[in-house]
């Protein structure tokens, strides 16, 4: 399912159609580079646009990987 099988929390609400698959996708991507973020990830895309989730995905993987120019900006 999206890539986000690994993730439980993720999985449970993208089936229970509280996230979009791209919601799930980002926030599954970001877990990966910083398990630890999941929960608040999740509580973001619940309150937040999509340009904002993918925002913070975006420094979640950029502070996980602080030597990686790729994960800062992809």
């Amino acid at each position: 399912m999206w890539g986000v099988v690994s993730w439980r929390a993720t999985t449970r609400r993208a089936r229970q159609g509280w996230l979009s698959a791209v919601q799930a996708r980002g926030v599954a991507d970001a877990a990966t580079a910083d398990p630890l973020a999941e929960s608040a990830l999740l509580d973001i895309a619940g309150r937040s646009s999509v340009a904002e989730l993918r925002a913070k995905c975006r420094e979640v993987k950029a502070s996980a990987a602080p030597g990686d120019a790729d994960a800062r900006y992809d």
